[in-house]
């Protein structure tokens, strides 16, 4: 299963046409820019933890923001802001990176340095 979302207005709830995410089942794309493009690509198995935040202008146009925490040292997370089908993407990356930590033989390891997001 593939995803493609756009970051929304909050106003309105339409799509903005500069942040493009695309989610398949071995890695998430972060595509941003009008002039500059930049895109970033993540990796299933290094995401830990998905983090739903929905304010209520949110809710009522149907998105939600999701914070994906990531056991890299170079991007510590990564956020969707304000993305339609926010609980049913969430769901998707906490099964697909359980899946690629077991494919990839990723154990996840205790890191009593870890400063997380609770």
């Amino acid at each position: 299963m593939k995803y493609t979302q756009r970051k929304h207005s909050l106003v309105f709830g339409f799509p903005l046409p500069f942040t493009t995410y695309f989610l398949d089942e071995k890695s998430l794309r972060v595509r941003k820019g009008f002039l500059n493009d930049k895109e970033i690509d993540y990796h299933l198995y290094k995401i830990i933890d998905v983090q739903l935040e929905q304010s209520l202008p949110e809710r009522l146009l149907h998105l939600g923001t999701l914070t994906c925490y990531l056991a890299d040292k170079a991007h510590s997370k990564v956020v969707l802001n304000r993305i339609g089908q926010a609980k049913e993407i969430k769901a998707f990356i906490l099964r697909e990176s359980e899946k690629a930590r077991v494919k990839a033989r990723r154990i996840p390891v205790l890191d009593i340095g870890y400063k997380g997001h609770r």
